[in-house]
């Protein structure tokens, strides 16, 4: 379950791809009040002229699903059973 701000694993020759996920994904997440939010990979990809493919693999790795990633508020209290 991945909580925000997110961070896109990345290695030297992606480093500019993963900074553009991230700085996309926080920056949408960070207008909204809402404690989780689902990003499509298709949405991302169309906006930041990504292959999805690239978007898939690079947030396969952060509990990424088959066609999107969705992102919690609060996470680690989430799994521990605490609201505030």
């Amino acid at each position: 379950m991945p909580e925000y701000p997110v961070r896109v694993p990345r290695s030297d020759d992606q480093r500019d791809v993963a900074n553009s996920i991230e700085a996309y994904i926080n920056m949408r997440f960070d207008s909204f009040t809402a404690e989780r939010m689902t990003f499509s990979y298709a949405v991302i990809a169309a906006e930041l002229d990504i292959p999805i493919d690239t978007i898939r693999d690079m947030l396969a790795p952060i509990e990424g699903g088959d066609a999107a990633l969705m992102v919690w508020r609060n996470a680690r209290r989430r799994r521990r059973g605490q609201t505030t």
